[in-house]
């Protein structure tokens, strides 16, 4: 009951029992000896959460505060990071008005009914986009080793493999100038790819067809041999 005494486990001492419920769950602890506990943070996000160290890093202080600036805007543009939320959503509107641009002028320059276009329009918009999409390419490999990832492994990634061979086309026909290397212009088609990073819904199609390899190889084995007897 409130305000009665209670003696403590081996002493002969009485202490008054706090009538507040909040001081009473403290009032335990401290009689306990037990610490407070401790908040469960997931262990991918334990880096994220505290403060960096880059006391292994070869960029000085301030070109490191700008990475993890960079970071934040383009490689997790949806979180509540570093950076403020109007200068991420730029940047994500920019990159996705980039991304829709070229798969438009990619599909309208194969209609006929825009043969008047002149080519130097068409080549235009892919140089510009091209180089949009370099930048990218380079500061999101630039700051990809923020948090312990490294270059080949980032580089790695389907997503990333995707972005690359992107701009291959672009810079193919930059440098060789020949007509047997325009097929490689098919490659363009990855730049779709692309928005599966700024679509939540792409993001779990994605995570689920990853997480159900196994299942999808057997059943294309088994479409195969159906196929085949």
């Amino acid at each position: 009951p409130e305000g009665s005494v209670r003696p403590e486990p081996g002493s002969q001492k009485v202490q008054a029992w706090p009538s507040d419920a909040k001081a009473r769950s403290s009032h335990a602890l401290a009689a306990s000896n037990c610490p407070p506990p401790r908040p469960v943070v997931a262990p991918h996000k334990v880096a994220l959460i505290g403060e960096e160290d880059f006391s292994k890093s070869c960029y000085s202080a301030q070109v490191n505060r700008i990475r993890v600036m960079v970071y934040w805007t383009i490689e997790e543009p949806d979180s509540a990071g570093r950076v403020s939320r109007p200068i991420r959503i730029s940047t994500m509107v920019v990159v996705l008005g980039t991304i829709v641009l070229s798969l438009l002028a990619m599909i309208l320059e194969t209609m006929p009914e825009l043969d008047d276009v002149p080519e130097s329009v068409w080549k235009t918009i892919e140089i510009g986009t091209s180089i949009v999409f370099t930048i990218e390419y380079i500061l999101r490999l630039w700051v990809c080793d923020m948090y312990g990832l490294s270059m080949i492994t980032w580089a790695l990634r389907g997503i990333n493999l995707c972005d690359l061979l992107s701009i291959v086309p672009f810079y193919s026909e930059l440098l060789v100038n020949n007509s047997n290397f325009r097929w490689l212009r098919v490659l363009r088609i990855m730049r779709l790819f692309k928005l599966s990073r700024y679509s939540q819904g792409v993001k779990i199609m994605t995570c689920a067809l990853s997480n159900s390899l196994s299942a999808l190889y057997i059943l294309f084995f088994l479409i195969a041999v159906g196929i085949i007897i």
